[in-house]
């Protein structure tokens, strides 16, 4: 995802999806800064995603389920 990630040229970090109380290794994630909802949606279905959490200008988490 992250080759995806950089031809949209913006700027991101990477993240590890895990419980805090965990010691396994976590689901790798990433944080895409300008992003639109559009190509998370995009980004979200070429990576086998079940879901995209995205946040707009209002900063409000939106749960995006794709399959």
């Amino acid at each position: 995802m992250k080759e995806a990630i950089e031809l949209l040229e913006l700027s991101y970090t990477k993240g590890d999806g895990r419980c805090g109380e965990s010691n396994e290794v976590g689901e790798e994630s990433f944080l895409i800064i300008g992003i639109t909802k559009e190509q998370s949606i995009q980004l979200g279905i070429e990576s086998e995603q079940n879901a995209m959490v995205f946040c707009d200008k209002d900063a409000i988490p939106q749960l995006l389920l794709l399959k």
